[in-house]
């Protein structure tokens, strides 16, 4: 029978899955790996393997295999198969091996998947966030199905605590999805509109994530959903210049006489900035740039998807240096000429401008 040398853990990220390894006298081994969610178990490798010289046997990067089920459906597990052949390919010993759970995470946490979920959420942010009362928020949890929160409210002259439970908005397999909007924490804390939202942090068990509450003059432009590093919908809300630009490709020809445009193209691009981040902010920005899945959010609903270039994305250890990326976004449709009926236009004089003359 082989024996296991190592194997992963009994929860894993795809991206720092621990290889498989075994030995093995026989002339061959059949390893078979099979992925079971919630919607049923399907077989993603089923290869023969010849032990090198001294009997090993190695299955390299396995969550390449479980990445895509995983980021489907949030959490599987994993289970190898591994049959010993001897030189006429006669099966001579068979071995179920417990690969764990695996959860979708193109991160290196450096530590193991099970102490980075019971202390932390499923996002690369290790500090407060900047919100405000109008701008969607989402908050994801591994095997958490309980979210507290608690809150600092200015009521009148005072400052008092308020405390509330979130249920879950959306769970995929294990994974925890809770809307921590500003305005449901408000909805959730039953507030009346002359009290004022100033700071909450969401708990549960060991993890905990802060939200500071500021008051917005003028609104994100734009704000942005995307998928971050472990899957989950984070938002991006940029509070700095916002500018667009559009490029026309013309096709001419001369057509009954007359020069004709018989063909225009329109490519418009956007240049966006996030405005100024605090530092544990401006590391996790940086999952925006890594997505591939990323939209508009517009009234706190997705609305088109857009692609991300052109990154500016630098922060120094300089003591004034006040972290902020500039990037450019298009619409990833091919008809760019899109309405835009519920946000405002781009003015000279913006929010910004105006309250200077308070």
């Amino acid at each position: 029978m082989a024996t296991i040398m190592s194997k992963p853990g009994p929860l894993s990220f795809t991206g720092t899955m621990e290889n498989l390894v075994l030995k093995s006298a026989a002339a061959s081994v059949r390893i078979s790996v099979k992925v079971t969610s919630g919607y049923g178990a399907i077989t993603v490798l089923d290869e023969r393997y010849f032990p090198d010289g001294d009997g090993t046997v190695t299955l390299h990067h396995p969550g390449e295999l479980c990445e895509p089920y995983a980021r489907q459906y949030g959490s599987v597990t994993v289970t190898a198969t591994v049959v010993e052949l001897d030189g006429n390919e006669t099966q001579t010993a068979t071995e179920d091996v417990d690969m764990g759970t695996v959860l979708f995470g193109n991160v290196d946490p450096q530590t193991d998947a099970t102490t980075f979920c019971q202390r932390h959420f499923l996002t690369i942010l290790m500090g407060p966030k900047t919100t405000a009362v109008g701008r969607k928020e989402c908050l994801s949890a591994y095997d958490a199905s309980e979210l507290s929160v608690t809150a600092y409210v200015r009521d009148g002259d005072s400052v008092r605590t308020a405390s509330g439970a979130l249920d879950p908005i959306n769970i995929t397999g294990k994974v925890y999805d809770y809307d921590v909007s500003p305005g449901n924490i408000r909805d959730v804390l039953q507030l009346s509109d002359a009290q004022q939202l100033l700071q909450y942090t969401c708990q549960s068990g060991d993890r905990r994530q802060t939200y500071e509450v500021v008051v917005e003059k003028v609104p994100p432009a734009p704000s942005l959903a995307f998928l971050n590093s472990f899957g989950c919908w984070e938002y991006i809300h940029c509070t700095g210049t916002h500018k667009k630009s559009s490029k026309f490709t013309y096709s001419t020809a001369v057509i009954g006489e007359k020069t004709r445009n018989y063909a225009i193209q329109e490519q418009r691009q956007l240049t966006a900035n996030t405005g100024s981040l605090n530092y544990a902010m401006a590391e996790w920005a940086d999952d925006l740039f890594r997505s591939q899945q990323v939209y508009l959010c517009t009234g706190g609903k997705m609305g088109k998807e857009v692609v991300v270039s052109d990154v500016k994305d630098e922060v120094t250890n300089e003591d004034d240096n006040m972290p902020s990326y500039e990037f450019t976004w298009m619409y990833a449709q091919k008809l760019h000429n899109v309405i835009d009926t519920e946000t405002k236009r781009l003015r000279v004089f913006d929010g910004t401008f105006d309250y200077t003359f308070e």
